[in-house]
This record gives C-alpha cells, structure tokens and sequence, in this order.
C-alpha cells in the first residue's frame, strides 16, 4: 500500500491511502473504503475530510468502515461542515456505499456519528460495532484489519497509535491480570511513556480498562450462558456488586436488563432492513 497525496487521489485508487492531520483515508486493495479519525476535529480538518470524501464520487460500489473510536472532540463549526456535506451528497453516497460498519466506543465519536444517523438516516445499511475486527467480518472482509492496523502504525495516527494499541491489548489479554506497568512492558514503553500518550488522546489506562472490561462483558454475555458471577470474575472485578456498578455506570444500564434486551431483539442480519442499533454505551 502506498501514501498518495489528496491532490493525486482519484476515485477509482486502489491500495492506497492518504493522511490529512487527524484522519486517514484507506483504500485497500480489496476495494473497502475506511475512514479513520482521531484527536480533535476543528473546522479545517472537516473540510480536508469532506475534500476526501468528495474525491471517491464515482467509485464502484463498496463496503465503508468508519472508525470513530479514537475521536476526542469536534467543534460545532466542523460537525456543521460534515453536515451540510453528507445531506448534498446523499445520492452520490447512496450509489456508491454498499453498506457501513461503524466503530465507536464510550466516546465523543459514537454521539457525533449515531447522533448525525438519527436526525439523517444514510441510504445504505449500517452497524455499529466495539471492534474494528467485528466490524470489518460484517462487512466482509476481515483481512483488510491487517492492512489498517498497518497503515495505522507506518502514519502513527496522533497520539493514538499508542492507544490503538492497548486496545487492542485489553482486548485479548486476560484483565483481572493487567496492570499499567504490564500494558506498557506489552507495548515496549515506559508506563510514564503510555501514560502521556493515552492524556494526548483524551483518555487514560484507568478509563481505557474499564471500557475493555465492559466491552468483553458485553461479548461473553451474548456468546455464552454463564453467570453474571463468573463474568464478572473474567473480566476482573472483585466481586458482582463491583461489576453491576461498574457495568451501570458505562452503559446506563444493570447487566441483567442489558443481556435480556440483546438477547430478544432481532437478528441484525443482511438485506435493507438493517438499521443502526442503539449506541452501546451511554454518552
């Protein structure tokens, strides 16, 4: 895959990938489109978005993935931009986007995107998902995750190629185990180190592992019949009181109510009756 710069990117590039400040914009060889964006969007990088955007127009039908996960803020003045944008080309995106995996977590991101998609439903379907990995399989194409992550890393997205990191840490190593000092051995930085890099990014580790412990929650509750006990225990808290609360606090929600209100809803499967699901995570 190669960089390409905004003036040079044509609608009809593939493998490649242009980097504009706190966004890249990825076309994989594949043909999946996917936007990622991190740190704070002011107006100057919503019009770069926008320009970007604009540049795909007549590109043949494709899946596109969002990535908003590591979205820190965004001004009134750039969502209006985004805004006025998206509602103008509604055709020109209606034709060319197939359909639309969102990733977002407890974040500015997921209220900015699902915020905007409920006030102006998109022509194509969408999903919402805690994990790019998730969201690519849905998709249809699960290995252009590698191709990302790749070009997340060779660009160093903000602050957040560090924070893309520990979560993708957290999301695969045991939790009732991890620790600052642990995490940042894992990522080969001193805790110091991780600790500054994850502040550029809005965030914390103390934050960052609780969203991860509610987020494998929430996986081990639709995938298995196990107690709320011995989830809780999995996830690494000390007890299920200490989880419940935790669990409230993240979503806005006790994890009983939430696993019966997944579990009978209906399937999220293909076809256009697919629509955006409820944010997971209170905002």
């Amino acid at each position: 895959m190669r960089s390409v710069e905004l003036d040079a990117f044509t609608c009809d590039a593939l493998d490649v990938y242009v980097r504009q400040g706190h966004f890249v914009y990825v076309v994989t060889a594949s043909g999946l489109h996917a936007t990622l964006v991190c740190g704070a969007i002011d107006e100057s990088a919503a019009r770069a978005l926008c320009t970007v955007w604009a540049a795909t127009f007549g590109a043949a039908p494709h899946a596109s993935l969002l990535d908003v996960s590591a979205l820190v803020s965004a001004d009134g003045s750039a969502f209006a931009i985004v805004q006025r944008f998206l509602a103008g080309a509604r055709a020109n995106i209606g034709t060319d986007v197939a359909r639309q995996g969102i990733v977002c977590g407890p974040n500015l991101g997921a209220a900015v995107v699902l915020g905007f998609y409920t006030m102006f439903p998109p022509p194509f379907p969408i999903q919402t998902f805690e994990r790019r990995a998730d969201a690519l399989a849905w998709l249809g194409d699960p290995a252009a995750g590698e191709v990302i992550g790749r070009v997340v890393r060779e660009v160093g997205l903000g602050g957040d190629a560090c924070l893309a990191g520990l979560r993708e840490l957290l999301d695969r190593e045991p939790l009732h185990q991890i620790s600052l000092a642990t995490a940042a051995k894992c990522l080969g930085i001193e805790p110091r180190t991780l600790q500054r890099r994850l502040a550029i990014s809005g965030t914390d580790f103390s934050g960052e592992l609780r969203r991860a412990r509610v987020a494998r929650a929430q996986r081990l509750m639709l995938d298995r019949e196990e107690n709320l006990t011995a989830i809780a225990l999995e996830v690494g808290c000390s007890s299920p009181s200490t989880f419940s609360d935790l669990f409230r606090r993240i979503t806005g929600e006790t994890p009983t109510a939430w696993r019966y209100r997944h579990r009978v809803s209906p399937s999220d499967g293909g076809g256009s009756s697919e629509r955006a699901p409820k944010p997971v995570f209170r905002l």
